[in-house]
C-alpha cells in the first residue's frame, strides 16, 4: 500500500528507507514478545504499515511541519476548531493528526526504558489520553469514509486503532523499552512528539473546580432534576474502560482471569441515570483523593464473585488499590442494548485525578431549551469554552441501534419484494387456472350458477393454495426462527403476533391477487362459450 494513502502527505515519491523496515522489524518483534501477535483477533497486518510509516515519518521534518496546524493540546481546543468548519476532510485531518501523536507521544517518548515498560501502570492522566486516542480515531474514521470513499483501506486501519488503542500502546511501549532510545539514537531536532504541559495537576484542580460550579448552576435550574459527571456514557461508540480485578475472599479458577468493565462517575449519577441501588448507597462529593476508596457493584458482578452473601463493606483490587464496595446498583445496559446482563462496576471520579468527558443532565426541558440553558451557564464561567454537542439519550440510543435499524430496513423491503413476488405469482397461477377453466364456467353460468358462486368458486381456489403455502411457512418458520433468537431484542422468536400479522398480510394479499382473476371469470358470455 502506498504509505502516503495513510499520512495524507503530498510529497514526491520516495523508496522506503532502511528506517521504516527497522521499525516494521521491531513492531513484529514486539507483537510476538508481548503476545499480542498480528491477526489474533481480526486481520491487522495493515496496522503495523501504517505504525512503521508513521513513526518513519517523526523524523522527517516535511511531515510534523505539515501536522503543526491540526495539532490542538486539549480537547476543547479540537472542538472549537471543529465547530466552525464543515469540511469534511479537515476534521478528518484534525482527529487523525491529535490521534497519531498522542498514540506516538505515549507509547514511545513517554516510557522508561527497560523490559518492564510494557507492562508498567499507566498514570491517570495517560489513561485519560487513551481515551482521547479512541474517540479521536473513531471519528477520524467516520470521516475517513467519506474521504476516502475509493480507498477503504484507510478506514479499515482507524477503525481498528480506535478499537485497540490500548493494545497498540502496549506494542509500542514494548518496542520503545526493548529495541530503541529514541533520545538518545536520534540527535536533537530529528524527533519531533507532542509536548505535554508541565503543570497538569494544577489544570486537573482549575478543571475540577469549574466542573463543580457548573454542576451547582445546573441544580439551581427549576427544570433540571439532577446532574452528573461521568468518563463514559452508556450506548456510546467509546469503549467501557477495562480491567484486571482481584476481590477480596474469592479465589477464581486457575483458568480465570477476573476483568470486568467499569465507569468513573460523579455524584449523582445513579438519580441521574436513572439506575436504581439495589443497596447501600452512591458516591457523594465527599469521595475524593483525600477520602478511602470506594466502588458501586452491579448485581451481576455481586452474585459473581460474593455468591450468597453481601458485598457492601468488602474489598475489590483495582490496578494495585484497594476499593471498598459501598453499594449495589441494578444491571443496566452499558455497551449495546443486545447484551446479557454482565459483571459492570463503577469507581468515584473525583478520587481518579480525571476529568468527566460527559454532563449528564435530567431534566424536564425540550433539548432545543437545555442547550440554551446549558450554553448560557457554561458562558458565565468561561466564555471561551461552549458545549461540543448535546444529544438525548433516546438519540444516544438511536445511534447505537443504527447498525440493526439499517438491517431491518433491509429486511423489510427484501420482504416486501418477495411479497410483491408472490401476489404476482399467485395472480398468473389463478389467470391461467381461470383460462383453463373458462368452459366449466360457462356450464355453470349456463346451468343457473351466477356471478356470487362463481366468483366465490375462483376465490376458494386461490385460498387453498395460499392456504397450502402459508401452513408450510409457519411449520418451516417454527423450526428455523429459534436460530434468530440472538438476534431479537424484547421480542420471543415464536412470537404469536408476528405469525398472526404474517398470515394476516399473507391473506390479504392472496384475496387481492385472485380477485381480478376471479372478476374476469364472472364476466364470462356462456352463450359464446357454449356456441365455441
Amino acid at each position: 500500500m502506498n504509505p502516503r494513502h495513510y499520512l495524507d502527505l503530498k510529497t514526491t515519491s520516495r523508496e522506503l528507507h532502511p528506517t521504516y523496515h527497522f521499525m516494521i522489524n521491531c513492531l513484529l518483534y514486539s507483537r510476538m514478545e508481548t503476545g499480542l501477535v498480528s491477526n489474533q483477533e481480526y486481520y491487522d497486518e495493515d496496522v503495523n504499515v501504517y505504525l512503521a510509516h508513521l513513526l518513519h515519518s517523526f523524523i522527517n521534518p516535511e511531515y510534523v511541519e505539515q501536522s503543526k496546524r491540526f495539532l490542538s493540546k486539549y480537547d476543547i481546543d479540537v472542538f472549537r476548531r471543529l465547530q466552525t468548519s464543515s469540511d469534511a476532510r479537515l476534521k478528518y485531518l484534525i482527529y487523525k493528526t491529535n490521534a497519531d501523536f498522542l498514540l506516538v507521544s505515549i507509547g514511545i517518548f513517554d516510557n522508561p526504558r527497560g523490559a518492564g515498560a510494557s507492562s508498567r501502570k499507566l498514570q491517570p492522566s495517560e489513561e485519560a489520553y487513551i481515551g482521547r486516542g479512541k474517540t479521536y480515531y473513531h471519528f477520524a474514521f467516520t470521516y475517513a469514509q467519506q474521504v476516502h470513499r475509493k480507498n477503504q483501506g484507510v478506514a479499515d486501519v482507524l477503525e481498528k486503532l480506535s478499537l485497540g488503542f490500548d493494545k497498540y500502546l502496549r506494542i509500542l511501549s514494548h518496542m520503545r523499552g526493548e529495541y530503541m532510545d529514541l533520545l538518545k539514537r536520534f540527535s536533537q531536532g530529528e524527533v519531533y512528539h507532542l509536548e505535554r504541559s508541565i503543570d497538569e495537576a494544577s489544570q486537573q484542580e482549575m478543571l475540577r473546580v469549574k466542573q463543580d460550579e457548573l454542576l451547582e448552576r445546573l441544580r439551581a435550574l427549576p427544570a433540571v432534576e439532577s446532574a452528573a459527571f461521568s468518563r463514559m456514557l452508556p450506548l456510546s461508540y467509546v469503549s467501557s474502560a477495562t480491567a484486571p480485578i482481584v476481590v477480596d475472599g474469592y479465589t477464581p479458577p486457575p483458568e480465570e482471569s477476573p476483568t470486568v468493565d467499569y465507569n468513573e462517575v460523579g455524584p449523582d449519577y445513579f438519580v441521574t441515570m436513572g439506575i436504581p441501588l439495589a443497596a447501600g448507597r452512591e458516591f457523594t462529593r465527599g469521595d475524593d483523593e483525600n477520602a478511602a476508596l470506594v466502588a458501586v457493584v452491579n448485581e451481576t458482578m455481586a452474585q459473581r464473585y460474593w455468591s450468597g452473601r453481601s458485598p457492601l463493606g468488602e474489598r475489590l483490587q483495582l490496578k494495585g488499590r484497594w476499593l471498598q464496595v459501598v453499594g449495589i446498583a441494578r444491571d443496566s445496559k452499558y455497551s449495546s442494548v443486545r447484551e446479557k446482563p454482565m459483571p459492570f462496576f463503577f469507581v468515584a471520579l473525583r478520587q481518579n485525578n480525571l476529568r468527566g468527558g460527559v454532563l449528564n443532565i435530567r431534566t424536564m426541558l425540550s433539548p432545543q431549551t437545555m442547550a440554551i440553558e446549558l450554553a448560557r451557564e457554561v458562558h458565565a464561567l468561561d466564555a471561551n469554552v461552549a458545549p461540543s454537542e448535546l444529544i438525548t439519550m433516546q438519540e444516544q440510543l438511536e445511534r447505537s441501534t443504527s447498525p440493526q435499524m439499517v438491517a431491518v430496513t433491509l429486511v423489510g423491503v427484501l420482504g416486501g419484494l418477495a411479497l410483491l413476488l408472490a401476489i404476482i405469482g399467485l395472480y398468473a397461477v389463478m389467470s391461467y387456472a381461470v383460462s383453463q377453466s373458462t368452459r366449466e364456467l360457462g356450464l355453470r353460468m349456463a346451468l343457473g350458477a351466477d356471478a356470487s358462486n362463481l366468483l366465490r368458486l375462483v376465490l376458494s381456489r386461490g385460498l387453498v393454495l395460499t392456504g397450502a403455502g402459508v401452513l408450510l411457512g409457519v411449520a418451516t418458520a417454527l423450526l428455523l426462527t429459534r436460530l434468530l433468537g440472538n438476534l431479537l431484542f424484547k421480542v420471543s422468536p415464536r412470537d404469536p403476533v408476528a405469525f398472526a400479522s404474517a398470515f394476516i398480510v399473507m391473506t390479504v394479499a392472496a384475496l387481492a391477487a385472485c380477485f381480478l382473476p376471479a372478476w374476469r371469470a364472472t364476466r364470462t358470455d356462456p352463450a359464446r362459450i357454449l356456441r365455441d
